[in-house]
């Protein structure tokens, strides 16, 4: 006779030997996790593994204990070493470097060069410093998008954010070497200009950057196809904002640049004012709808847009457009002259 409890074992071959200990079907047990009849078999073939949660439900639904069940569990994956060796380097590399510019900047007589590496090194430091925690701890639950409920393939998970946090740093990197470069020659007028520029293109090379790594890790961060097409169930949200996202910081920089609106003016307060409560907007656009979509991918229907999400659309519409009439009002630093 089988026996289920045996050390010597894989996981796969341990948990179907308990499955049928139990007198269950694969079709009866992931009834019973509410997962997929696949996501059991890749389990038992040993092609996935699934979460702690997972786990412990399995070992509720089987009747057995956690240590019956885990006992042929491979040990979880790890980080890739070397990456982690990597950011750290870049990350710290850039404080230094973004120091001895401040320094340079400051010594020359030209303090508005400060604020460039200053603000790019915060903004990376706010990005390395969580996933550095999310990778050494194995806990991903403060990542964007992450659903406990679903059961990724941890290696997968843990070179996705690996390659976030690379990108993220050499993104950083490369602008503030690229920013030192063309503030040399740029008088002070010109670089109130070049500033905002600068800072666009380091927030849209962060979002392509992080948009690549995710589009190249996606397919295969969770191999049941009934849970991927529940994760994907809100990109069609997350496209909408992005591309509203994306226009509002536009318009935030472009139109003052356009209208030479100087910076640090009631005008320029504004102007730029008026984008804020249309990103407020945007971000509850996000938030509502996209748990409008998960819902919507529990019930096995597709996402479609609904009363607030035009309410909060014609809501980020009209503060772009007030923003641009500011935008005209104060042009050339007066009122509509």
């Amino acid at each position: 006779m089988e026996n289920p409890n045996r050390t010597s074992e894989g996981f796969g071959p341990r948990l179907a030997g308990l499955r049928r200990a139990a007198g269950l079907t694969q079709q009866q047990l992931a009834e019973r996790l509410y997962v997929t009849r696949q996501a059991v078999s890749r389990w038992e073939s040993g092609r996935t593994q699934p979460d702690l949660a997972g786990l412990q439900g399995l070992a509720q639904a089987l009747g057995c204990t956690l240590e019956q069940l885990v006992g042929g569990l491979e040990p979880p994956a790890g980080p890739d070493e070397g990456l982690r060796r990597t950011c750290r380097w870049v990350f710290w590399s850039k404080v230094l470097l973004a120091a001895v510019q401040i320094g340079l900047w400051l010594w020359m007589g030209k303090p508005a060069g400060v604020w460039l590496p200053a603000i790019l090194l915060l903004c990376d430091g706010s990005v390395y410093l969580p996933l550095e925690a999310m990778v050494r701890s194995g806990d991903f639950t403060l990542l964007a998008g992450f659903d406990r409920r679903l059961h990724y393939h941890r290696p997968t998970l843990i070179r996705m954010v690996q390659m976030i946090d690379l990108t993220v740093q050499l993104n950083g990197l490369a602008w503030i070497l690229i920013g030192f470069l063309l503030c040399l020659p740029m008088s002070a007028e010109t670089w109130q200009w070049g500033f905002p520029v600068l800072v666009v293109g380091y927030i849209l090379g962060m979002l392509v950057g992080i948009f690549m790594v995710n589009f190249k890790y996606n397919s295969s961060l969770l191999p049941d196809e009934g849970e991927r097409r529940r994760s994907h169930a809100s990109l069609p949200v997350l496209v909408i904002w992005g591309v509203v996202f994306c226009i509002q910081l536009g318009l935030c920089i472009g139109l003052a640049v356009v209208y030479r609106i100087p910076n640090n003016t009631p005008g320029a307060l504004v102007q730029m004012g008026w984008g804020m409560p249309g990103m407020v907007l945007s971000f509850a656009l996000l938030f509502w709808e996209m748990h409008r979509a998960d819902k919507s991918a529990q019930a096995g229907a597709h996402w479609r847009p609904g009363r607030a999400f035009w309410l909060l659309l014609a809501g980020c519409l009209l503060c772009a457009a007030m923003q641009w009439g500011a935008a005209i009002a104060y042009a050339d630093g007066g009122i509509l002259h």
